[in-house]
Formats: structure tokens, sequence, C-alpha cells
């Protein structure tokens, strides 16, 4: 996903290391090229990739220079061509070959096939045969260029590089505008500098004074310097120390206006990439209805994102799988919804007492209850597999507690139900730790639904068949 920020037309290619097939299965691992290595690729009518061809440099740990390697990917094979330096190549003479050739060569006691290209350069040939019957690479974009007629892809910011453009100019000009002229003025009245044989900060032999550092003035440089005034002899020359410093403060509205200018245009490129101002706003005073039409756009803008994603996941996971011998009855999906359910969750707490006051039907109220799940339980995956567990069994899901209590006072409500209810927290506690002291392999929790039914049916009996009558006296 990031690279569809800086490099929307890089490439994902799978390779795998040599193995043993007969003891071993391939490891394949993701193998990014970047748009300036992918020198050359073609399509078919139907978009289907026949071939790439990447060019990159590499460096072996005997090499002192690197070498130039081309990799030609194709539906059943894959080619590299590595370069050789001329030291390794000179006692062949190419003059006796024309390009196309290929020779048979030993280097370093290991024997080559070595190809002449363009009558100038011997390269290293190294072909493998897979007859995978589809080329192991996809793309990383996804935000086809309708200009090249969607041959290339365009960066997931591109709607807001106009804007960013401007920006470049604007912030350029505050920086400036900061450091040149917003900053205070200091204007003082100063004595002559009294060292002696100062004049106005030269010594008569052309020495600056250490004193006043050569501007022939007492001023003070530092916090601890002080400026001596000789005490008037008459209270009549006295005069206001107030008035011998003054400073001045130059007018901020110019640089108040550019900081303004560069915020509305951060928002503004929020907007062009999402189609929203939610996520701009600081302040954010609308009704609930606006807020979900803002965030229906923003679920528009993602999901083009979302559609590829899931395509190159599945792509991916089926290529791997067919590589490693692990393709059958494989079944992969990666599946989004057109609801990304960016809510937080205050969000859905609101939305929950909405529901719950208009009287909406309980499965509605179940979905808000898994959304709030998904956020608690996020980072917990035992934590959210014991709750789906819980929710499935649980036998009034969805009911206000008037329901609940309607419920259990009915004579058409079964007595196994009541009972679940009302020990439902203490008979899972239970079956979990019977099931621990059983050293079953399995906790109770990872086995399939009909194993547990099994399991709570038989606690629930236990409990029924264990009650103490009730005795009435006379």
């Amino acid at each position: 996903i990031d690279l569809n920020g800086h490099d929307p037309n890089a490439w994902c290619v799978l390779e795998w290391k040599d193995f043993d097939p007969k003891s071993e299965t391939a490891k394949p691992y993701p193998f990014e090229v970047g748009a300036e290595e992918a020198i050359h690729f073609s399509r078919d009518n139907s978009k289907e990739l026949q071939f790439l061809v990447v060019r990159n440099t590499i460096k072996d740990d005997f090499d002192e220079d690197s070498r130039e390697r081309f990799t030609i990917y194709g539906k059943d094979h894959t080619i590299a061509l590595t370069s050789l330096t001329d030291k390794e190549v000179e006692d062949i003479p190419r003059s006796s070959y024309k390009s196309g050739d290929i020779i048979q060569l030993a280097i370093q006691n290991v024997e080559y096939n070595l190809i002449l290209l363009k009558q100038t350069k011997w390269f290293r040939l190294n072909s493998f045969t897979h007859n995978l019957n589809f080329v192991p690479a996809f793309t990383i974009g996804f935000n086809r260029d309708l200009y090249t007629n969607g041959k290339t892809y365009l960066s997931v910011i591109d709607d807001a590089v106009p804007i960013l453009i401007k920006m470049v100019k604007a912030n350029s000009e505050m920086d400036l505008t900061a450091a040149l002229h917003v900053f205070p003025q200091k204007i003082q009245y100063a004595q002559r500098c009294e060292h002696t044989g100062c004049n106005m900060g030269k010594f008569p032999n052309g020495d600056t004074c250490p004193t006043c550092g050569g501007s022939g003035y007492q001023v003070a440089k530092t916090a601890q310097d002080v400026i001596y005034i000789t005490m008037p002899r008459d209270k009549d020359d006295f005069f206001n120390l107030d008035n011998i410093v003054k400073y001045v403060s130059p007018s901020v509205e110019l640089v108040q206006w550019q900081d303004r200018y560069i915020e509305k245009l951060t928002i503004r490129c929020k907007e062009a990439m999402y189609n929203t101002e939610l996520f701009s706003k600081k302040e954010v005073a609308e009704t609930a209805t606006g807020k979900n039409i803002d965030l229906q756009n923003v679920y528009d803008s993602l999901y083009t994102m979302a559609k590829a994603y899931s395509t190159k996941w599945k792509f991916a996971v089926t290529s791997i799988a067919k590589i490693a011998d692990m393709d059958e009855n494989l079944v992969a999906f990666y599946n989004f919804s057109k609801d990304f359910k960016l809510k937080s969750l205050t969000d859905l707490y609101n939305d929950l007492k909405i529901v719950s006051d208009s009287g909406a039907d309980s499965f509605v109220k179940e979905q808000i209850y898994d959304d709030i799940a998904g956020i608690v339980y996020s980072e917990d995956p035992i934590a959210k597999g014991k709750y789906e567990v819980k929710k499935a069994f649980f036998p009034f899901s969805g009911k206000s507690d008037k329901e609940i209590m309607f419920a259990l006072s009915s004579n058409d409500i079964p007595e196994e139900v009541k009972v679940l209810y009302l020990n439902y927290g203490w008979i899972f506690d239970e079956i979990y730790v019977e099931n621990a002291n059983s050293n079953s392999p399995v906790n109770f929790y990872e086995l399939n639904r009909a194993e547990q039914k099994v399991l709570i049916d038989k606690k629930v009996k236990e409990i029924i068949n264990n009650r103490q009558p009730i005795v009435v006296a006379d």
C-alpha cells in the first residue's frame, strides 16, 4: 500500500531459491521491482501479463564492481542474464562469434552458458522452467492513468499534487518572511565607549576595541551586562530610563495570512484525496446525518484501493500455493465490504443508543455489538474467538432487559434455555476447566460448534437434574 504513494508503477515478483524437488518444496518470497527497473512488459487483449523484463544491478561478495542483470519472467520460464567482466572473458575472441551465440565456459571451476549480446558484452545465461502457465508478478498500482489508457498508474496523492505544488511556494515564502522580517527591532540610546583610546570602536593603530567590539557604543550583549550611566549632580538632570530603549514589533498580519493560506491548502489536499471535509475540521459541529455522509464519501474513495488489494492478495496467495504445490482444493479470498466501519467506540455506542431507542430489530443491535467487539478485541484474537463462541450460544441475543425478563416468566420458553441464561458465565467457565483438566489437545473454544453444543447441553442437564426440590411447610 505504501508504494502507491511514491512508486505506483512498481511491481511485485514472486521468486524462490533453488531447492530439491525430491525432498523439499519451493519457498516463494516477494521481490519489489521499482518502476525504473521494470524496463519492458507486455499484456494481451485480456490484460493478462505475458512477460516482464527487469533490469537491476547486483554485487557478489567476490566482485569489486557491480554487475548488470536482466531477468525475463515468462509464463513458463524465467531467464536471467548476468554481465561478466572483461577479465572473466578475456580469452574469448569476440570476433569469432556473433550476437546471440551461446557457448559454454568454466568460471571459477563452474560451467556456465554464456551468450554474446550486441557483439560487445558477454552475459551468463541461466534459465529455469516452472510451467506455472502465468507470470508470477503483478503491479502495485491501482489508480489507472487514463492518459496512457491504463497502462500506467497514478499515485494515491495525484489529485492533491497541484495543491501541493502551490504549498511549496507558499511555505517557502512564509519561512523567508518569518526569518527576515518577523522579529522585534531594538532601538536604544547608548553612551560612547569609554575604553581608553577607543574612537568609534577603533584604536589609533587600527585594532578593534575589545570592550565595544568595534561598535563604539556601550550596549548590553548578555543578560549579565549592565549599562552604567553617570549620576547627575542636579535632580533636574535626571531623565526617565523607560525612554532609553524601545522595541518595535513589526506587523504580523502578512505572516498570519500566509499561515492560514497554508492551512487551507492542507485541508484542500485531504478533500481532494478523500472527497470529504471530515478529516480536515478541528471542530466538527454537524448533525449525525452529515457526518455519516462524509464517511460514505471516504468509503467511496477507499473502495477502489480495497478491491485492488483484494485482487492482488488473492493472486499472490494462489500463486504461492501453486509454486509450493499446495493449491489442491485451495479456496482463497479477501473481501472488503463497502462499509469500512471507520467509527470510534463513542460513535458505535451512540449508534447503539439510537437503535435501541428506536426499537429496531435485534439483529441490527447484534451487528453493532459485533463492531464494538471488533474494536475492543482488535489486538486479542483469542478473546475475540471466545466472544464469538459465547455470542453464538447466547439464548437472548439482541433482546432488551425487559424482553428477557418477560421471556423468563413465560411458559413458552424451554426450561433448558432459562437455565442456560441464568448460569451462562458459570457454565462456560466450568466446561473450559473440565476440558483443560481432561488433557484434551484442543481447548473448548477451538472445538467446532456441534461439539461445543454437546458439552453445553450436557452441563445444562446436570444443573437441572441436580436441583434440590423445594419443600413447602404445611
